[in-house]
């Protein structure tokens, strides 16, 4: 229908999808993500990595490594193509507030999408890269 291509235009000039701030190796774009993690007393207990949720399997695409001394900083950055992904933070009494001021952050595109450091044993969060909620509207 014209009418519905012309509302989709319309919404796509006014609403921005989200188009990745780095290249792939491939060549395509991809999303600038950044972890910073700020550790407690006991950095050697903190460790986080990010996987690529993929049907039944999960691909780990970044870490933290190696150990990061006691109350130190690692900043760990790298560019990942679209699609679902998951953020787990392992430490075990977490890495605020007991031993210290510890806490993680995720950045993706320059965006603070997450930040936290108070919890117990672990903690996960899901998040998604690149998704073209636009294209997916249909006419009603």
């Amino acid at each position: 229908n014209g009418n519905y291509s012309l509302w989709c235009s319309k919404v796509r000039s006014v609403m921005q999808v989200p188009q990745g701030t780095c290249a792939l190796a491939n060549g395509q774009r991809g999303h600038r993500v950044r972890v910073t993690t700020q550790v407690d007393k006991y950095g050697k207990e903190t460790s986080w990595k990010i996987t690529r949720k993929n049907n039944s399997n999960n691909v780990l695409k970044m870490k933290m490594d190696p150990i990061i001394p006691a109350n130190g900083e690692m900043i760990v950055e790298d560019c990942l193509p679209a699609g679902m992904y998951n953020l787990e933070v392992r430490d075990m009494d977490g890495i605020c507030c007991r031993h210290g001021q510890g806490s993680f952050n995720l950045i993706v595109n320059g965006k603070e999408l997450l930040k936290g450091g108070a919890f117990t044993t672990s903690i996960d969060h899901d998040f998604q890269l690149g998704f073209d909620w636009i294209s997916c509207m249909s006419e009603r």
